[in-house]
């Protein structure tokens, strides 16, 4: 190579101020290299941070009451045993919480996820735990006894997988409405 200040042919394997020229071009091309690697692989995290599916709390509220109604709201009570107290049109409940209708008494709970709602309705003598609810984990509705009825509506195809857990096995929906009996003296369901 020619050195355009003195115009002599230059070496690249020759040493300048102690260290091989080509070692030196080495050197920085590597750096060059990791410092690309690094600026593409943080942006393929921060993209991907973005587009990720974001935990949506669900809004839980019981809408109707027939007769006698309670729910069970374990993280309100200093109590071990299950204590249910009556319940309240407009009340908020959370996963965790159980409702339990008695005879000739029923109730609905809604169900909101987003834009999407699920309606819940109970038939008499029926005692079901809601288990998690909000977008990409399953839906999870836990039946001990009686019947209940599951109705989906909102934005088409945006609701989340539902599976209704009774002793004797899980059930989930194929369309927009279901329901689930579970006898606890025979243990069907």
């Amino acid at each position: 190579m020619i050195d355009a200040e003195s115009g002599q042919t230059v070496n690249l394997d020759q040493p300048a101020e102690g260290r091989p020229n080509r070692v030196i071009w080495m050197w920085s091309g590597a750096g060059v290299a990791i410092v690309a690697i690094v600026a593409v692989v943080a942006l393929v995290l921060v993209l991907r941070g973005g587009s990720a599916p974001v935990a949506v709390a669900a809004q839980i509220t019981v809408e109707e009451i027939t007769n006698r109604v309670e729910t069970e709201r374990p993280r309100e009570s200093a109590q071990t045993a299950t204590a249910f107290t009556p319940a309240e049109i407009g009340q908020e409940l959370l996963p965790g919480d159980g409702i339990k209708t008695f005879v000739e008494s029923e109730a609905r709970v809604d169900i909101r996820v987003q834009e999407f709602l699920r309606i819940t309705r109970t038939t008499p003598d029926t005692i079901w735990r809601l288990g998690q609810f909000g977008v990409g984990p399953d839906t999870i509705i836990e039946l001990d006894q009686g019947k209940i009825f599951i109705l989906d509506e909102g934005v088409p195809g945006a609701g989340e997988p539902l599976r209704i857990v009774t002793p004797a096995g899980t059930a989930s929906p194929r369309g927009t409405w279901m329901s689930v009996e579970y006898d606890k003296d025979t243990g069907e369901a």
